[in-house]
């Protein structure tokens, strides 16, 4: 929705406003420094964690980012995966921001 056409400039921006005004974003602690985002968290049972949205560089890079995590286990109880959805995007932002 953010990065095609499905929307018209007005309610693009608009929706780019609400996704980056996002409290609970997981990804955003895994940026670096001058890196912000426009995403989306959700989570459920089985220790279901997930955020999707895109991640804005400095430099005006926009690359999309989809993380999403379950336990291994069969625990419906099992807690959230916050803190390695951040991990993981640190992870694949680094590597991207490789110089080729």
């Amino acid at each position: 929705m953010l990065a095609g056409d499905a929307l018209d400039g007005a309610h693009r921006r608009q929706l780019d406003t609400w996704m980056r005004a996002n409290e609970t974003s997981s990804m955003r602690a895994g940026l670096p420094a001058g890196w912000s985002t426009a995403d989306k968290t959700g989570s459920g049972g089985y220790g279901t964690t997930n955020d999707v949205g895109i991640a804005y560089g400095p430099q005006g890079q926009r690359w999309l980012l989809s993380i999403m995590t379950r336990a291994v286990g069969d625990d419906p109880e099992a807690p959230n995966m916050r803190e390695l959805i951040g991990e993981v995007a640190s992870v694949v932002v680094a590597e991207l921001h490789q110089p080729q």
